[in-house]
């Protein structure tokens, strides 16, 4: 089970917006994620939770040795312990053309302990949603060119 922004979060921008909030984000952030989360969720989901997404968040494991950086003996047993129960992840941004195509991943973020909101979310969503729009925007251009030499 996810401790992350969820569907039912976002039924409304208001709802979304209430989330973040809760969250401890500050109001100008959280109204910007809520209308990105919002957005991502008409069309993405989490994971393979929807055969029809055309974004997603997906969660994979850390591949990379975590990075302790300078902390004592105490701080890095505990974080160890962390890693152990709640994993080391990287939270990918993927998109894909069509429900037939594989996912592409279109921006990460590595070295996260466990699965609980962090606050990169809604850049992922975002950077999710933006290559989407291109993506669209290229098919579009490539059949009105195509219209156009007809």
């Amino acid at each position: 089970m996810h401790r992350n922004i969820q569907p039912r979060h976002c039924q409304t921008v208001a709802d979304a917006y209430r989330w973040f909030r809760s969250q401890g984000e500050p109001a100008h952030f959280a109204i910007q994620s809520a209308r990105t989360a919002v957005r991502f969720f008409e069309i993405g989901c989490w994971s393979d939770h929807d055969p029809n997404a055309l974004v997603r968040l997906e969660y994979e494991p850390e591949i990379d040795a975590y990075d302790f950086g300078d902390v004592n003996e105490k701080q890095r047993k505990e974080t160890e312990r962390l890693i152990e129960r709640e994993g080391c992840w990287i939270l990918c941004a993927q998109i894909r053309e069509t429900t037939e195509d594989a996912w592409e991943t279109v921006d990460s973020i590595g070295m996260m302990i466990g699965i609980e909101y962090s606050g990169y979310e809604p850049q992922l969503m975002l950077a999710a949603l933006d290559a989407h729009d291109a993506q669209v925007q290229t098919h579009a251009d490539t059949l009105a060119e195509r219209a156009t030499n007809a």
